[in-house]
């Protein structure tokens, strides 16, 4: 399985050593910036970092411990000018010299070093990993790979220009921010997706007509200059010829295509390979709409506009296919189906009560009419630009941990021996919202 622009054999190991202090993170004033959310990393460029020969970019972020709580965070170095980088083909991706300069592993939940090493199959060595900070129980560290190097043959400049940089790694902690990790991609399932755009053709494309032509669209994010983009084109191409079958489809979009030479060179990828599938450009709110941590990103968005999962990142080709049975088949915590105005069919009421709580949250709790918790009751909690989903635990209760403001809740799945009306529940101050649940 492939990860973008690298391959994560190591990805990640603790050792057990004396933690530094936690950097306060200074002003980044107009300087280059790098946002890992979901990593809780804010990277701010010193000088060194900004003004160089060569081309730094970021990728990663993200949780890569399938939900354990490990998070790999870079920077990878390209030993090549901007106009060199800039005019890098996918045939010439995979040839260019470049290295990883910073790996950053982040180890959530008190997570020690004997812990992700066994994740991982007991392969690393903890003294490549050196503690940047400690942050709650978020340890934050460098992974110093002794065989990140770059290519014999490269150009001087570009070989002390990588090693100077590799040795001012402390000077960029001290500029930037280390916090605790968030489940970004966790909080955009359930947002609804608006936008008008046009094709790569110029053809004009809404959201309401692509994604309402289809029980569930895969939203493939790639760019031009992506080579494992495009490696996975020919099998996206076969998996939207088997998806059209059970009224789905793939969907891509061109994240650079906005500007004209990656356009450009996206038109011609796409025809090299011979894809058919609709490809559009970005929206002008494609980074607030979608949350994206490197390329490939591939969304899966139901009929009514809703982001119906997490997102997958990388090319992992294998899992797209099953996640897309896995929505139709309905087996998700998160509905497949929004219940509509107009729906008639007869159903038992809801009774909800409402208690202001001190908690700063709102919590949504699943009750029969006897009393007892009922888990597993998909809730849709909404503001009024943005919709998320919880599902209830054994205490029948979801919490959102959202500021305060005006919300409605209604629940769009319950087990099947509970029945359940398109009552609206609306909120405003932090509270516990109970409602009771009747049998069929």
């Amino acid at each position: 399985m492939k990860k973008a622009i690298i391959t994560l054999t190591v990805v990640a190991g603790i050792i057990a050593a004396i933690a530094l202090p936690v950097f306060a993170g200074t002003d980044a004033d107009d300087s280059r910036s790098e946002e890992f959310p979901e990593a809780g990393i804010i990277l701010n460029f010193t000088p060194e970092f900004e003004e160089t020969k060569g081309v730094i970019v970021p990728y990663g972020g993200t949780d890569i411990g399938d939900g354990t709580g490990i998070y790999e965070t870079d920077l990878i170095y390209f030993a090549l000018d901007q106009d060199e980088f800039d005019r890098l083909s996918e045939d010439s991706f995979s040839e260019a010299n470049y290295a990883m300069l910073v790996t950053i592993i982040s180890a959530d939940n008190g997570m020690t070093f004997e812990d992700i090493n066994e994740f991982v199959g007991g392969s690393l060595d903890p003294t490549n990993f050196r503690t940047v900070c400690m942050v709650e129980d978020c340890t934050h560290f460098l992974y110093e790979d002794p065989d990140s190097v770059l290519p014999e043959g490269t150009d001087d400049v570009y070989l002390e220009e990588f090693e100077r940089l590799k040795k001012d790694t402390d000077a960029l902690f001290a500029n930037s921010e280390f916090g605790k990790p968030a489940d970004i991609e966790d909080s955009i399932v359930g947002r609804k997706v608006e936008f008008e755009t046009t094709d790569i053709d110029g053809n004009l494309i809404t959201s309401e007509e692509l994604f309402g032509s289809h029980e569930i669209t895969m939203v493939n994010i790639w760019t031009s200059w992506c080579g494992y983009c495009i490696d996975e084109m020919k099998e996206l191409e076969a998996i939207n010829g088997r998806l059209s079958a059970k009224d789905c489809a793939v969907v891509g979009i061109l994240a650079d295509g906005d500007e004209e030479d990656a356009l450009a060179s996206g038109k011609e990828t796409l025809k090299e390979k011979s894809v058919t599938y609709t490809n559009i450009l970005p929206p002008e709110n494609l980074n607030d709409i979608f949350y994206i941590s490197g390329y490939p990103t591939t969304y899966f968005v139901n009929r009514e506009g809703i982001i119906v999962d997490k997102p997958i990142t990388g090319a992992y080709v294998d899992q797209y296919e099953p996640a897309v049975e896995t929505l139709l088949s309905g087996n998700t915590p998160v509905a497949e189906d929004i219940l509509s105005d107009d729906e008639t069919e007869e159903e038992a009421p809801l009774v909800a009560h409402v208690e202001t709580n001190d908690d700063s949250v709102y919590r949504v709790i699943a009750i029969d009419e006897d009393g007892n918790p009922v888990q597993g009751v998909a809730m849709q909690f909404c503001s009024d630009t943005a919709c998320m989903l919880g599902e209830t635990d054994e205490t029948g209760t979801v919490v959102f941990n959202e500021k305060m403001g005006h919300y409605t809740v209604h629940i769009l799945e319950a087990p099947e021996e509970y029945a359940v009306d398109n009552a609206e529940f609306t909120l405003e101050e932090f509270c516990d919202l109970t409602i009771i649940l009747f049998r069929s």
